[in-house]
């Protein structure tokens, strides 16, 4: 996967915050879209040769996408 494809973008809702993350691998990548599927629901669209854009509609949505990301790293660095 090339790395623009590694790439996922988000909106808060509650604070207006956009950000972006870039996923170091394709298993983080895929890791990261099943937890995201199950906290926001599939992405809201996708334009070619853009990120996937995901909605969140609550603080608590981004934090725990924050602490996922963490610990999938410290997992990774574990192993």
């Amino acid at each position: 996967m090339a790395m623009a494809n590694l790439e996922m973008e988000f909106y808060t809702a509650a604070t207006g915050v956009q950000f972006s993350v870039t996923w170091k691998n394709d298993e983080e990548y895929r890791r990261a879209k099943a937890f995201l599927t199950e906290l926001a629901g599939p992405p809201v669209g996708r334009d070619a040769g853009k990120p996937e854009f995901y909605y969140f509609e609550t603080e608590e949505q981004c934090r725990a996408l924050f602490r996922f990301q963490r610990e999938l790293r410290e997992s990774i660095a574990r192993s």
